[in-house]
């Protein structure tokens, strides 16, 4: 009977009680490739999301100077001045980069990550009635 207990016991203390240190480090370089393939796609993904953002924000500014040349026959220099208020969290600037008589320029630029200041939409516009969107993202 001895020999059956002490089987036993020598049993029970040569089994592994937890994962090996290569077992460990197997499983974190799968986590890290994993990570390293997924989070490159979410930023991409909100920043094209932040995009459509600009655009629609732009599209809504186009509008407004429209408006405002109908009324005053030139463009505003401003956008205080057509009645703009930005989205509440956006990550963009909007500005009048440029503003004439017959020309306005509305420059949206990025200010917070993933954004960045060389992130921007620009919208042109001419009394001719012409409208041109650009962006560098």
């Amino acid at each position: 009977m001895s020999r059956v207990v002490a089987g036993w016991i020598g049993a029970a203390v040569r089994s592994p009680a937890g994962f090996t240190l290569i077992e460990i480090m197997v499983v974190l370089a799968i986590i890290g490739l994993l990570v390293g393939l997924v989070v490159p796609r979410y930023l991409g993904s909100r920043k094209q999301a932040y995009g459509a953002e600009a655009l629609a924000t732009i599209s809504e500014l186009k509008a407004l100077q429209w408006s405002y040349y109908q009324r005053n026959g030139k463009f505003a220099d401003n956008l205080d001045a057509m009645g703009f208020k930005p989205p509440a969290g956006s990550r963009w600037v909007y500005e009048v980069a440029e503003a004439t008589e017959d020309r306005v320029v509305i420059r949206a630029t990025g200010h917070a990550a993933p954004l960045t200041r060389s992130d921007t939409v620009t919208l042109t516009l001419t009394a001719e009635g012409e409208a041109k969107v650009e962006s560098t993202f």
